[in-house]
């Protein structure tokens, strides 16, 4: 079976069929492809039925909670480590949700 005779997001993999699809949970699909039940699964997993929460690592306070880990952040003399910790809480408290992809050089000036 060519990739072509799938439908979008719907790839296929060793063990089955898999939706994959860019902010969402990759999920195996049941049924085999082309039957009746395949297409309802299909259509429920699009329309969000029984669906996980979409996946949202990309946040400011993601991106800060990874910096923290961080051996670099780690290895910072105590002063050092304290006034960081000061913007970084103002700037999880600000922009802790938003995406940074979004950032624009007239939202730091704001800042």
């Amino acid at each position: 079976m060519a990739k072509r005779e799938l439908p979008k997001y719907i790839y296929r993999q060793r063990n089955g069929l898999y939706f994959q699809r860019r902010g969402w949970l990759t999920r195996k699909v049941e049924n085999e492809f082309g039957t009746a039940e395949f297409w309802r699964e299909y259509a429920d997993i699009l329309a969000d039925k029984d669906q996980a929460p979409r996946v949202t690592t990309r946040s400011f306070a993601a991106l800060i909670k990874s910096y923290r880990a961080n051996p670099r952040y780690r290895n910072l003399k105590p002063r050092t480590g304290k006034d960081y910790d000061k913007y970084l809480d103002f700037f999880q408290e600000i922009m802790g949700d938003r995406n940074p992809v979004h950032l624009k050089r007239k939202d730091v000036i704001r800042l």
